[in-house]
């Protein structure tokens, strides 16, 4: 079954306060979930690109390079911007970063750090800030933080399972 792009996904939000460790803890998870994945690879098997497609290296440097966005989006909230800021649906960073050249542990490593930062700056918000809602420019709905965090899960198990099927191929 081939899996659902991105870009095509639908989402229900509208999530409160009280979801703010469930997806606290599906972020944290993500690391780990992706270590136990990758474990067993060789560097030529994380590089490898399938039918020209990003490689293991590239799905994990390319959550990394999000980790920006996601920060500058808490920023927004927390600024009361409206819309949220837009991401860059080429995937320029990513493209541009040469991901395949580094090492799998040094990626991890990297995402753990930018992710555990991005978890530490959600602690910021008071209840009435992560009800906050602002509206998201691609999915072209108003959404608040836990909606957000919500989003970035999502996200962290589509490149999940996109590395799992690069790995079981």
């Amino acid at each position: 079954m081939q899996q659902l792009k991105w870009i095509e996904r639908k989402f229900n939000f509208g999530y409160t306060p009280e979801y703010l460790p469930l997806y606290i803890e599906r972020l944290r998870s993500t690391a780990p979930r992706i270590e136990e994945l990758v474990r067993n690879l060789s560097d030529e098997q994380a590089s490898f690109m399938p039918e020209g497609k990003w490689s293991v290296k590239q799905h994990i440097g390319h959550l990394t390079d999000l980790e920006e966005l996601h920060e500058g989006r808490l920023e927004d909230f927390l600024a009361h911007k409206n819309p949220l800021r837009a991401a860059d649906m080429n995937n320029k960073k990513t493209e541009d970063a040469d991901h395949n050249k580094r090492s799998l542990p040094e990626l991890i490593r990297e995402f753990r750090a930018s992710r555990e930062k991005f978890i530490e700056q959600t602690g910021r918000f008071s209840e009435a800030q992560l009800q906050f809602r602002s509206f998201h420019p691609r999915l072209q709905v108003e959404i608040n933080v836990i909606d957000l965090l919500h989003f970035v899960a999502e996200h962290d198990l589509f490149h999940q399972l996109h590395i799992r099927n690069i790995i079981n191929a």
